[in-house]
């Protein structure tokens, strides 16, 4: 028990007489004195700003929110009283309404508040929380502090995602948007459901609101929607027959395209071993064989597009180069055997076979012949049964008077 105590009851009782008023002021003052003196004392729990300065930063709740307040004075004697409300542009007071103030124990040191206005009009704005005291010998003078309370039509951040208009949905991922800083839980308006990952697909660009919570416990309302962009566009061209004394040049330079990236099924061309991801341009030969060409190209804003082409090469020759054929011993097909053309029915002159070379994938040759032609049964050069695959070859020849070369593809099938 303090000095403080004592005097405090004692100042009850003689205030309840009007005409010992001066012994009570004086009774008072000696309180005053007594508590002046060095001891641990409870603090309200908010702190006033200076008078006349406004408070550096709200504390912002998002309408409909319900959150628990306490005040710090003297606890379990006094009793305190709690009102919440804001004015409308015209002047009019607007209070919470008092059965949304939910006092937690007797004496009301601590409350829940809901905040919502008396007539649930969806009003925001900034609001205020004013508690009075009642102690020994009446109210003293009210606490004031203000609140932020943010609705869906107050949005706060906005945040643009773009994407592809060539994608069918849109990843957001909110980890990677600064408009939302340190957000600890997200929901997407109405929805009273968190969401269980920062990230979610759209296919669509509607503008969503968003509600979120930092980690200070604040609460606002944010915007995200997604924004797409045009994908990249170029064409390498209809499918095409090249003779083999034929060039085909394919460009597709532009200066929006960032990357190119090139494929073939046939890796034997000469243009492919030139390309990189800054080659806009390649020169297709016919005497290469077929091949189906493939491009990506991608835009600085990342945008990627891919078009292909199939090229078949064909012969000014009366040479019949079969394209397939399977040595497996059934007697049917077993070789790779040169002949004339068929459709040729007077041919002015028959080709005569120099050499004939047969390549793998790594460009090893894998068999040869120079005396003439003879039928291969996809054996190598040195008696090995060559696998399934696809093969490269070489044949030079004798037609006309000239001398030509016929390359392509063969495949072994088992």
């Amino acid at each position: 028990m303090t000095l403080t105590d004592p005097l405090r009851r004692l100042a009850n009782r003689v205030c309840s007489r009007a005409s010992w008023l001066l012994l009570c002021l004086l009774l008072l003052q000696l309180a005053s004195v007594a508590e002046a003196a060095p001891r641990k004392r409870k603090l309200p729990r908010f702190e006033a700003p200076e008078a006349g300065a406004p408070q550096q930063k709200l504390p912002s709740v998002c309408y409909g929110d319900s959150l628990k307040y306490g005040i710090r004075g003297d606890n379990g004697n006094s009793l305190f009283l709690w009102a919440a409300y804001t004015f409308l542009p015209n002047g009019t007071r607007v209070d919470v309404r008092l059965e949304d103030i939910v006092e937690l124990n007797p004496n009301a040191d601590s409350v829940r508040i809901k905040w919502r206005d008396r007539n649930d009009a969806n009003i925001g704005g900034i609001y205020t929380i004013e508690v009075m005291e009642r102690s020994y010998c009446g109210f003293g003078l009210p606490y004031k502090t203000d609140i932020l309370v943010n609705t869906p039509d107050m949005v706060k951040s906005r945040a643009v995602v773009e994407y592809c208009d060539d994608q069918d949905s849109c990843l957001i991922d909110f980890s990677t948007l600064s408009a939302f800083g340190k957000y600890t839980r997200l929901y997407l308006y109405p929805s009273t459901t968190p969401l269980s990952s920062p990230t979610f697909y759209v296919h669509d660009t509607i503008t969503r609101r968003v509600r979120y919570y930092t980690t200070d416990y604040s609460c606002a309302f944010g915007a995200v929607k997604a924004s797409p962009l045009p994908a990249p566009k170029f064409d390498l061209g209809r499918d095409t027959v090249l003779k083999e004394n034929e060039d085909l040049t394919i460009d597709v330079y532009n200066a929006r395209f960032a990357r190119y990236d090139w494929e073939t099924d046939n890796k034997s061309t000469e243009w492919w071993a030139t390309v990189s991801p800054h080659t806009s341009a390649i020169t297709v030969r016919g005497y290469e064989g077929d091949q189906r060409i493939r491009l990506k190209v991608t835009e600085e804003n990342g945008c990627a597009v891919t078009d292909s082409i199939q090229i078949r090469a064909i012969s000014e020759t009366l040479l019949r180069i079969p394209a397939v054929f399977t040595p497996n011993g059934d007697g049917v097909n077993d070789t790779w055997v040169l002949a004339l053309d068929p459709n040729v029915r007077f041919p002015s002159s028959i080709p005569e076979v120099l050499e004939v070379r047969i390549y793998d994938r790594t460009g090893s040759l894998v068999w040869y012949s120079n005396n003439g032609y003879e039928p291969w049964d996809g054996i190598d050069m040195y008696g090995r049964v060559l696998p399934v695959d696809s093969y490269h070859y070489e044949i030079i020849y004798i037609e006309d008077g000239t001398q030509k070369t016929a390359r392509g593809a063969v495949t072994i099938v088992r």
